[in-house]
């Protein structure tokens, strides 16, 4: 009985002492390329929280993952500018007034080539990254969010961007694709992105910042693990009534004929969605 008992302890002792090591850390690359040119005024504040939220819920993404993560943050318009360059979250910093700045609306929309330029150094960092950790889970996202078209890439087009995409993607990359009053799942088809990870907003600031968000939360869900693509309440609520399509209307307004509304709010607080209320069943 005794050497039985003392067997059991040591096998407790070494299951404990297992399960008490640390669990080997995951790590992500997330880069964003960020559109600043001049339409995106009738957005108002919501790009500028957009961007300081994104810096925010990576730091969270870190804590709350166990993950290295390191960020590159792009803004374009008809000029690039890199903000933050595969540097770590945790040396990333950024004020509100820096984000107005980053973001402020101004020139034409140089698209393709941006997003071209910003998919190939990430697949490069990518490759390094999983290259210098083989026995690390390496997780990698891009997200590119514009409200326009491309009038600044020629002699580049949007097969030039699909290959990108396509090339990125058969790699094991996450590829987000969020566009502003278009048919944001049929263009971004064309520039190689999955349905399912292509948003399409309004440019209210209401609508444009719960779409914004939505995206972070996409992001966020791909660090973890979880699927990413947007959710119906994510897509119904990043729009406009007036932009769904009957087949993406919410099943709650094609049978009482009403839409969930968003609260009027300021726009630094307007990340809030209010469902009607249950049906009421009538019970015999």
């Amino acid at each position: 009985m005794t050497s039985i008992t003392s067997n059991l302890s040591c096998l407790n002792a070494v299951k404990r002492r297992a399960t008490n090591r640390p669990p080997v850390p995951s790590m992500a690359i997330v880069s964003a390329s960020f559109d600043r040119s001049g339409s995106i005024a009738t957005m108002g504040q919501a790009p500028k929280n957009a961007l300081c939220s994104f810096v925010t819920d990576r730091k969270a993404d870190a804590t709350n993952n166990n993950s290295k993560i390191t960020v590159t943050i792009t803004t374009f318009d008809d000029r690039v500018e890199r903000i933050f360059d595969n540097e770590p979250i945790e040396n990333v910093h950024m004020t509100e007034q820096e984000a107005r700045n980053f973001v402020r609306p101004r020139g034409t929309t140089r698209l393709i080539a941006t997003a071209i330029e910003e998919v190939a150094r990430l697949r490069k960092a990518f490759t390094k990254l999983k290259a210098d950790n083989p026995d690390t889970t390496v997780t990698a996202l891009y997200l590119l969010f514009t409200d326009g078209f491309d009038n600044e890439s020629r002699p580049l087009t949007a097969r030039d961007l699909n290959d990108a995409i396509r090339a990125a993607k058969s790699e094991g990359i996450t590829c987000i694709f969020a566009g502003v009053d278009q048919d944001a799942i049929t263009n971004g088809a064309q520039y190689g992105f999955t349905p399912d990870t292509c948003l399409t907003m309004s440019s209210a600031p209401q609508t444009a910042a719960i779409g914004l968000r939505s995206c972070s939360q996409a992001i966020s869900r791909a660090v973890s693990g979880a699927p990413v693509g947007f959710t119906q309440l994510e897509r119904s609520s990043s729009q406009n009534v007036d932009n769904l399509t009957p087949p993406t209307l919410p099943a709650l307004q094609q049978r009482f004929h009403t839409m969930p509304t968003i609260p009027s709010t300021t726009e630094d607080d307007i990340f809030f969605f209010i469902m009607p209320p249950p049906p009421r069943i009538t019970r015999s």
